[in-house]
């Protein structure tokens, strides 16, 4: 098995900056830290996002949508926290309690405070918006359909109010939200857990206080989400740390690596 390094693409914004790690989107391609294109058409761009301000509310577009509207696909995604300020939050889904609110205004959505280790699924359709003081490791499906729905009234780059998107928002925003948007999982449990599989992808968990060997069969992204570690295999090894240290590891087959902490434990997503 192969490991793969990458240099992360650092991309500024007026709420804060995302550093990409893993991406084959548009001419935002990450380079292997020795400068090679390798990625081929890997279906996924993995990110790490700090707020320090409020993000706009904002909604993607599925593949069908998407599609029919001139765009490659739409984006499913999820987040990971990494990183919380005491009383940070998010904005998941719609209020149900507060629907006749205007649909313009974050009134009608829901806000769910976050810690570190908490996990979102945002499936196309759930309107959704980072806090400040919240940092996330986000995987998606490649794509850059956002359609944005309130930014409170800040300006681009142009000296103009960004541009907002609210037909397109109304058209693919779903009309009601589940309950519960948090994955539930056991974060004290060690070994190998799926946290999340969808169609767009599928991650798990790896934690972890001593040498573990886990097994892959396809090329994977693997993202240090928790303490410090070395991963070792077929001769190489690299050291990882969080929050968002990221490699890719390519088998032959069937192939394990092992995970060695160098804290007292080691937390990594496996995509």
């Amino acid at each position: 098995m192969k490991i793969q390094q990458y240099q992360p693409i650092v991309c500024p914004k007026i709420w804060g900056h995302e550093r990409w790690l893993i991406s084959t989107y548009g001419d935002n391609r990450t380079l292997t830290i020795q400068g090679e294109d390798a990625l081929g058409d890997y279906p996924l761009l993995i990110k790490h996002i700090v707020a320090r301000d409020d993000l706009s509310l904002q909604v993607h577009p599925d593949d069908v949508y998407a599609r029919a509207h001139g765009l490659p696909n739409g984006k499913t995604e999820m987040w990971y926290v990494t990183h919380a300020e005491r009383g940070a939050c998010i904005i998941m889904g719609i209020d149900n309690c507060n629907s006749d609110a205007p649909d313009i205004g974050i009134e009608r959505y829901r806000k769910v405070n976050v810690k570190r280790g908490d996990v979102c699924f945002i499936p196309a359709g759930r309107v959704h918006a980072l806090g400040g003081g919240v940092e996330v490791l986000e995987i998606q499906q490649s794509s850059d359909a956002t359609f944005r729905i309130f930014d409170y009234g800040r300006m681009g780059a142009d000296g103009k109010p960004r541009e907002l998107h609210i037909a397109q928002a109304r058209a693919v925003m779903e009309r009601s939200t589940p309950e519960h948007v948090m994955t539930q999982y056991n974060r004290k449990r060690e070994g190998v857990t799926r946290i999340l599989r969808c169609p767009a992808f599928d991650v798990r968990r790896v934690f972890t206080s001593r040498p573990m060997e886990v097994a892959i069969e396809k090329r994977s992204a693997i993202c240090c989400v928790g303490g410090e570690c070395v991963v070792r295999t077929g001769g190489q090894e690299v050291h990882l740390c969080s929050p968002s240290d990221t490699v890719m590891l390519l088998p032959e087959g069937e192939e394990t690596f092992t995970v060695v902490p160098l804290t007292a434990t080691a937390e990594l997503l496996l995509v």
